[in-house]
């Protein structure tokens, strides 16, 4: 059972050479969602730190891309859980 989540505001944090990352990139693009991209290490120390510790808070493993979609944050890429949520 998946909850239906506000697309409007989808920010992707990734890494270089991760192709998961690019693979989110594609399929959002694909879907007509606009997103905000960035490389995790272009983000600034406090910023990093948020993030990892809301990984660690949630027992999320830490994968790329980290998908920040409202109050909700995804580890990973996975196109056949987001094609149940972008319809």
């Amino acid at each position: 059972m998946y909850t239906k989540i506000d697309l409007d505001t989808i920010i992707i944090i990734g890494k270089e050479g991760c192709e998961n990352c690019d693979k989110a990139k594609e399929f959002f693009r694909k879907n007509k969602k606009e997103f905000i991209y960035s490389n995790f290490k272009d983000l600034s120390q406090p910023l990093k730190q948020k993030i990892t510790k809301t990984l660690k808070d949630k027992s999320i493993e830490p994968l790329y891309p980290f998908i920040i979609v409202g109050d909700f944050i995804f580890s990973g890429f996975n196109a056949e859980f987001w094609e149940k949520l972008v319809v």
